[in-house]
């Protein structure tokens, strides 16, 4: 078990997603900007989202795109989760049963409950009933100083295969194992 809540982002292959879940990872976000008329790689996260267990699924936006796209890839998907690097743009969505991950860049953290995305490590004005996760630079040798910060967790990355079901975690396996309980 983990001793902070973790969230990885970019997975896209199978190969990352049973490695995180070993893990015990809390989210597992697959990036959605690239989806377009392309039912292969929706489908291909389909199998992954049914081959793993534990992790709460994300279908992550980190651009822009319109309104009928997004809700497309949410009714594909069908995710409980969806993250948004630029909120605003999204004023019109409709959410029903859908939880929202936010990024925040600076100190003007919303007042309202929620999980948060920050590059920052020193958040002011954090409230209980919301969950920061730090998504920076993060490797063995600074995980304990980036834990000692008022944050509840981190944002960790998936990555392309060497070939298909080979990958190597070493750089990974060492911040994982620095977070066991």
């Amino acid at each position: 078990m983990l001793k902070t809540k973790v969230k990885i982002s970019d997975v896209s292959n199978l190969t990352d997603a049973r490695y995180f879940a070993a893990w015990g990872v809390d989210w597992m976000g697959f990036n959605a900007d690239y989806l377009y008329d392309n039912d292969l790689i929706i489908e291909g996260i389909k199998e992954i989202m049914n081959w793993v267990e534990g992790p709460k699924f994300v279908v992550e936006f980190n651009q822009v795109h319109e309104l009928s796209y997004i809700e497309e890839i949410l009714n594909k998907l069908k995710t409980p989760f969806v993250q948004f690097k630029e909120l605003e743009e999204y004023s019109n969505i409709s959410l029903q049963g859908i939880d929202l991950i936010r990024d925040f860049s600076n100190n003007d953290l919303p007042q309202e409950k929620g999980i948060f995305i920050s590059k920052q490590l020193t958040i002011e004005n954090k409230h209980n009933n919301q969950i920061i996760l730090y998504d920076g630079q993060i490797d063995s040798s600074n995980i304990a100083s980036i834990l000692d910060g008022n944050i509840d967790g981190i944002v960790l990355r998936g990555g392309s295969e060497e070939k298909v079901g080979f990958k190597s975690y070493e750089e990974l396996d060492e911040i994982l194992e620095a977070l066991e309980d």
